[in-house]
């Protein structure tokens, strides 16, 4: 048993040892003058990283650096840059390969299904020699700053470089895939339950969708049920008042014009007793308010008396709204 601890004991010593070595080392962060020749550039940035960090970040000048806000379908989000570098020509002047980039989603409308992304861009040919005159003196690149934006370089690193951290990596999983069955711990079987939890949340995200869908459409349906049987009991109520002063109106009487507005009526026409109409009206139980507007005149040709008179329906809800 102790021989078993003191084994235990020197591969957790290794293995810790392997993981502090993936620590990476401190980035300074230096000003980058691309006006400047690029040897003239590293021999500045090797005297400010002098007996200091020889991982650098260059700071970029504003005037060196694209940044645009680009539109693209909700769906991309899941993959955003895959989708960037496939359309980089359709928003910038530049073919993906042909540049550094970096994004950012600002916003999202649910209702249009867009996002807006947030791009910077750098074109390679104007930071990449000197990104390589960095190398070739032994100073790493890490990222490109324009203002608050990072453009990380780790897709660029060199073979080797890209090798030796595979190999970090591949030494840091062996040490934790034995760690994790040193210690017995059963990530295996709670990452299960959480992938399980996950599909049973969806599944109910999904029902809950269809539910406002239906919800929606029967709205829509309602509204237009409501419309049409408001336009039907207008059309009734039309009908009522026509009906109504066809009863009303006595023989001699002629219409020229009705007009029925909300719950007002407007008649004009001629008559042999103009005031004989108005008592009508007023005295039906389908009308109140009756009254002439303007003055009644003869007809010399007719001898009929020329009238307008209005009056209001009795008991018509429409009544509220004028």
């Amino acid at each position: 048993m102790s021989a078993l601890r003191e084994r235990l004991r020197r591969f957790l010593a290794w293995w810790f040892a392997e993981l502090t070595g993936l620590v990476p080392a401190r980035v300074l962060e230096v000003p980058a003058d691309l006006s400047k020749p690029p040897a003239e550039c590293v021999s500045a940035i090797e005297s400010a990283c002098a007996g200091r960090a020889r991982r650098v970040a260059l700071r970029l000048p504003d005037d060196a650096v694209l940044q645009r806000e680009v539109t693209l379908p909700l769906a991309a989000e899941r993959n955003l840059a895959a989708v960037l570098g496939f359309e980089m020509d359709r928003h910038t002047p530049f073919k993906a390969e042909a540049v550094h980039f970096a994004y950012a989603p600002l916003r999202r409308d649910a209702a249009a299904r867009t996002l807006q992304v947030a791009l910077t861009v750098v074109a390679r040919r104007q930071v990449d020699p000197l990104i390589e005159a960095l190398r070739a003196a032994g100073v790493q690149t890490r990222s490109l700053r324009a203002g608050t934006t990072r453009l990380d370089l780790q897709a660029g690193a060199p073979a080797s470089a890209r090798a030796g951290r595979a190999r970090q990596w591949t030494l840091a999983g062996l040490g934790a895939a034995a760690a994790v069955m040193l210690l017995g711990l059963p990530i295996a079987h709670k990452l299960q339950a959480i992938a399980s939890l996950e599909a049973e949340v969806e599944g109910v995200r999904a029902q809950a969708r269809l539910a406002q869908r239906a919800r929606e459409e029967i709205a829509r349906l309602a509204a237009a049920e409501g419309a049409l049987l408001e336009r039907r009991r207008e059309q009734r109520a039309a009908l009522e008042v026509l009906l109504e002063l066809t009863r009303l109106v006595p023989d001699g009487t002629w219409l020229s014009h009705l007009n029925l507005a909300g719950a007002r009526v407007r008649l004009r026409g001629e008559s042999t007793n103009a005031t004989e109409v108005l008592g009508a009206l007023e005295g039906s139980g389908a009308f109140h308010g009756a009254s002439l507007d303007g003055s009644v005149t003869r007809d010399a040709r007719s001898a009929r008396e020329r009238f307008a008179l209005s009056a209001r329906v009795r008991g018509d809800a429409r009544q509220d709204k004028h």
